[in-house]
This record gives C-alpha cells, sequence and structure tokens, in this order.
C-alpha cells in the first residue's frame, strides 16, 4: 500500500518539500534578524565610536570574496581583525565601540560581523533556493492535470 498526499505525490516528496520550505522561511528571518542588527550596530558605531587609525596588514583575494586584515590600536591594546571586502592599502579610518574594542565599523560601511555568512551574499540566495525548492514540491500541479499545453482540472 503506498501512502500518497495527493493524487500523484507520494508521501516522501511532502516531507522533503516541507522540510525544505521550512528551513529556507527558518533561513530567510536568520537573515532579515542579522541584517537589522548589523544596521543597528553600524549606527550606534556612528553615534558613540571613537575615530582611530587602522594599518591594513594583509589581503587575501580568493573566489569567495577579498579579505582584509587590520591592526589598530586602542587603549595601548592592539587588535588584529579581518575584514570582508578589499580595503585600499597603507591606513584606514575606523570608528571603534569605547565598550567593545573589537567591533569597530570601516570608511566603506564593513563591521567586524561582516564576515558572517548571512551577511554575505550566499544566505539569501540559499534562503530564496530552499523556499523556492519547498514551495514548487509543495504547491505544484499535480502530475496528469496537464496535457498538450492546456490545463486540465479534475472532474
Amino acid at each position: 500500500m503506498r501512502i500518497q498526499f495527493r493524487r500523484g505525490v507520494p508521501w516522501y516528496v511532502v516531507v522533503a518539500s516541507t522540510c525544505s520550505l521550512l528551513a529556507g522561511l527558518a533561513l530567510s528571518t536568520a537573515v532579515v534578524i542579522f541584517y537589522v542588527k548589523d544596521a543597528q550596530r553600524k549606527e550606534n558605531l556612528r553615534a558613540v565610536g571613537l575615530s582611530t587609525v587602522a594599518t591594513v596588514v594583509d589581503r587575501v583575494s580568493r573566489r569567495s570574496g577579498d579579505r582584509t586584515e587590520l591592526v589598530y590600536e586602542v587603549n595601548n591594546d592592539r587588535y588584529h581583525r579581518w575584514v570582508t571586502g578589499y580595503i585600499g592599502a597603507g591606513t584606514v579610518e575606523i570608528l571603534v565601540d569605547p565598550a567593545d574594542p573589537t567591533s569597530f565599523l570601516t570608511a566603506t560601511g564593513h563591521t567586524d560581523q561582516s564576515q558572517h555568512p548571512l551577511l554575505d551574499w550566499d544566505g539569501p540566495l540559499f534562503a530564496v533556493l530552499f523556499t523556492g525548492a519547498g514551495s514548487v514540491g509543495l504547491f505544484r500541479t499535480p502530475p496528469g492535470r496537464w496535457r498538450r499545453g492546456k490545463f486540465h482540472p479534475e472532474r
């Protein structure tokens, strides 16, 4: 005996599509939350950040994107941090949070959290792919209802 959700759609397609849809919606929610928190962090750093000069120490170019290593000093403590993106050569001005010196904002708009995968291009891409795959699997027209290019509703 085969268990089917709708005519022509096996149960395992429904389960896989439901899992994909739920994963896509959860990932979409996480992406939105991370973007909102990153925007709040930028506004906070623009309001209370201390201006300091960071030195570009190293740059790495990969297929996945450019990364730049910055070195800066706050209260006689040195910090080495990586930032996603190309930030020029030499020195760059950054805004550092006085309460947490590891938190900073560069002049190009990158924060210390800019390397998080959900803030990069792949977070929203996978959210759309998972949600789309789950939606197509759940809400597509069952097989046998399209004949010769015309839609034939069930009788």
